[in-house]
């Protein structure tokens, strides 16, 4: 059995990689591919260790959160076990409201 995981990308974090490159495009379109690699490559990196970032306080979720910084943004996951998978929730600027 592999010690690896499987990342899922949600619809949601999807979007908000979409809504990212958008952003990027504006100021530096030459960027905005490379900001998208360097963040999907970060997100796929969770297939080892996905526990390596701490679970988040927040008791709206039936479930654990974990926070990974890939600065200048950072990555809400969680860890499910049972299917060895790592599910994005979402992306978004370390600035932005989660």
């Amino acid at each position: 059995m592999s010690d690896t995981y499987r990342v899922i990308i949600s619809p949601q974090a999807v979007e908000d990689l979409i809504r990212i490159l958008d952003e990027v495009a504006k100021q530096s379109p030459q960027n905005a591919v490379k900001v998208i690699d360097r963040l999907v490559i970060e997100l796929n990196s969770l297939a080892e260790f996905p526990r390596r970032y701490a679970v988040i306080e927040d008791a709206t979720v039936p479930f654990d959160v974990r926070r990974m910084p890939i600065p200048p943004f950072r990555a809400l996951y969680r860890v499910i076990e049972q299917h060895r998978t790592v599910e994005i929730l979402t992306v978004r600027h370390g600035r932005q409201k989660s």
